[in-house]
């Protein structure tokens, strides 16, 4: 891990001398202190700490797991198991529009100004001749529908023995069905059969306390993980434009 870390840091910031691009770049690392970050700080890339809360599953079953939540989210879970969800692998590039739409919901309802990634974004991990074609199963998105409806998904990456919860979408018109329940419940439960070490829930801004509150009933940790951010100069620009419009809006 620590020689992947190296050569990602080294080939990036080698290349990235792009900052006239439309652009950002961030890179998250499995280990809190991996090499080359003061090559990356030369070149204007920000090292920030972020909060986020993991699951441990080593040494533990998934019934254990079960038992260990307070009586009110395991009452949650069983809810989201009865009330008509399908928990789901995404597998067609088609499914991306339905993605995209959740992640535009959620954006609109937290006043963020758009989406983290866009519908072509998506296709593109859903493309069975794209990019990611070459490392089948690391990056992975899951769907629950509730009465054939897009109700949440989530983008998950498998790498160091965790996977890592990227980014997350709901319909809150399907809260009563807790398709988040079932969505995270059922990833924990794919995590424990495949062997993996940990589920990283992702991070919460310390504003953030009910998303906090919500990962912690699941188990999950508080830890600080390490990520490396470069955003190109015309493109915080046109994100400050943005949420402006948004805001005007």
């Amino acid at each position: 891990d620590v020689e992947l870390a190296g050569s990602l840091i080294e080939h990036w910031a080698g290349r990235f001398r792009s900052s006239h691009l439309l652009s950002r770049l961030a890179i998250t690392f499995p280990d809190n202190n991996p090499p080359g970050l003061e090559t990356l700080r030369r070149h204007s890339f920000r090292i920030l700490e972020q909060r986020s809360f993991a699951v441990p599953l080593s040494g533990r079953t998934f019934q254990q797991w079960e038992a260990s939540l307070k009586q009110s989210v395991r009452n949650k879970n069983r809810q989201a198991l009865k009330r008509g969800g399908v928990f789901q692998p995404v597998n067609q590039p088609e499914e991306a529009s339905e993605i995209h739409r959740l992640a535009r919901l959620t954006a609109r309802y937290h006043k963020r100004p758009a989406p983290n990634f866009s519908e072509r974004f998506y296709r593109l991990v859903l493309d069975p001749c794209g990019p990611l074609a070459q490392t089948p199963g690391m990056v992975r998105l899951y769907m629950v529908r509730v009465e054939g409806k897009p109700a949440a998904f989530n983008l998950c990456v498998v790498h160091a023995g965790r996977i890592w919860l990227c980014d997350h979408g709901a319909d809150e018109t399907t809260f009563q069905a807790r398709p988040n329940n079932l969505i995270y419940r059922s990833i924990i439960e794919l995590a424990f059969q495949e062997g993996l070490e940990a589920v990283d829930l992702g991070a919460a801004p310390e504003e953030a306390r009910s998303l906090a509150d919500f990962k912690s009933s699941l188990g999950g940790e508080p830890y600080t993980r390490l990520s490396a951010v470069k955003t190109s100069g015309l493109f915080g620009c046109a994100a400050w434009l943005r949420g402006l419009y948004h805001r005007l809006r």
